[in-house]
C-alpha cells in the first residue's frame, strides 16, 4: 500500500440528544468498494473524533453500528495511535539510523500494514519479537521494542477477544 491510498473516508460529526454520531459518506466515495480501502479509511476518519456513541455508513442504504461495534472500532482507532507514539521514540546510539527496528523505520510499516489490514497484527508481532530475539545489537533498543510489542499485543488481543464475542458469541 503506497501513501496515495491511506486517506480518511469523507466523515462529519453530529450531536443529537447528548449522542455524538460519526456519519462516514460513502455515497460520493470515488473508489469501487474494496474492503481494505473502506477499513483504512474508516479508521482514519475515526482519528478525527473522540467519545463518538455511533457510526453511520451513509450509502444508498444506512448502516448505523451500535455500541459495541463502535468500541470495536475505537479499538482499532486507538491501536493506530499507539504505533504512531511508538515511531516518535528517538533511539540512542549512531547505529539505529540504518536499522530496520529502528522506530521511525518500523513503526510506520507497520501502521500502513494493520490500518490496511487488522488482521496482520497476529501475525507481525510474533515476527518482529524473533527477529529482534536474534539481533545482536541494540540492547536498550530491544528493550524498549519488546515492551511496546507487548502493550500492542495486548490490545490486539483484547480486540480479537471482544470480535469475536461480538460476532460470533464466543467468550474467552
Amino acid at each position: 500500500m503506497d501513501n496515495s491510498e491511506i486517506v480518511s473516508c469523507d466523515h462529519v460529526q453530529s450531536k443529537t440528544n447528548e449522542k455524538r454520531t460519526l456519519t462516514i459518506s460513502c455515497k460520493e466515495c470515488d473508489n469501487d468498494f474494496h474492503f481494505k480501502h473502506c477499513v483504512t479509511g474508516l479508521i482514519l476518519a475515526l482519528k478525527d473524533v473522540y467519545k463518538i456513541d455511533s457510526v453511520v455508513i451513509s450509502d444508498y442504504v444506512e448502516k448505523k453500528f451500535d455500541e459495541k461495534q463502535v468500541e470495536i472500532l475505537t479499538q482499532l482507532r486507538d491501536i493506530v495511535n499507539e504505533i504512531e507514539s511508538f515511531s516518535s521514540r528517538i533511539p540512542d546510539g549512531d547505529e539505529c539510523q540504518d536499522c530496520k527496528l529502528s522506530p521511525s523505520s518500523l513503526y510506520p510499516d507497520l501502521k500502513k500494514e494493520f490500518i490496511s489490514d487488522p488482521g496482520v497484527l497476529y501475525d507481525r508481532i510474533p515476527q518482529l519479537k524473533n527477529k529482534m530475539e536474534k539481533s545482536k545489537k541494540c540492547l536498550d533498543c530491544k528493550k524498549d521494542l519488546k515492551q511496546e510489542l507487548s502493550i500492542i499485543g495486548e490490545k490486539v488481543l483484547k480486540l480479537k477477544s471482544d470480535v469475536f464475542a461480538e460476532g460470533f458469541g464466543i467468550k474467552g
